[in-house]
């Protein structure tokens, strides 16, 4: 049994894929570029990328993740919800 009929996938297809995964993870680095990430996890699953930053960056980070990925940040997720026990 070849790859290709293992995967499903054809070499094209799997070199297309790679290469937009490396480009969604350019798109995020790129985004953060000065925000210092201080732990990257990818799990099983191809797109699903976890990282840390530090809590005071927390909410720029994601701003800028939203406007990159999703054309501007809804003014909703951001509004204030009060103070979170420390």
């Amino acid at each position: 049994m070849n790859d290709e009929s293992r995967s499903g996938k054809s070499p094209e297809e799997k070199e297309l894929e790679k290469k937009l995964q490396e480009l969604i993870a350019w798109r995020i680095f790129r985004s953060l570029n000065d925000i210092n990430i201080e732990m990257i996890s990818q799990g099983a699953s191809q797109i699903s990328v976890t990282f840390l930053v530090q809590e005071d960056k927390m909410e720029e980070a994601v701003r800028r993740l939203h406007h990159e990925f999703f054309v501007g940040p809804d003014p909703k997720l951001f509004e204030p919800v009060g103070q979170l026990d420390p």
